[in-house]
């Protein structure tokens, strides 16, 4: 796992405060997070999933909806 992908996964964990973000899906404004700070957090689905996964293979976060905007689950 890269810096950015363990970055956002500390960053992630603790803006969650008490929802859980391994069951509770959310997006990037959900938790105060600004999706640019670390590239886009479609980057970090697992690669294939999206569009823009191809560049990042950590395969962090799972996108739960088809429509935007786009909401996630953390898998690791």
């Amino acid at each position: 796992m890269n810096s950015v992908c363990k970055k956002l996964k500390k960053d992630i964990i603790i803006a969650s405060g008490k929802s859980d973000p391994y069951k509770n899906e959310f997006q990037p404004k959900d938790l105060g997070l600004k999706s640019s700070d670390y590239g886009s957090f479609s980057d970090h689905c697992k690669r294939g999933t999206t569009k823009s996964s191809k560049w990042c293979g950590c395969g962090l976060l799972k996108r739960v909806n088809k429509q935007r905007p786009f909401k996630y689950i953390l898998i690791k």
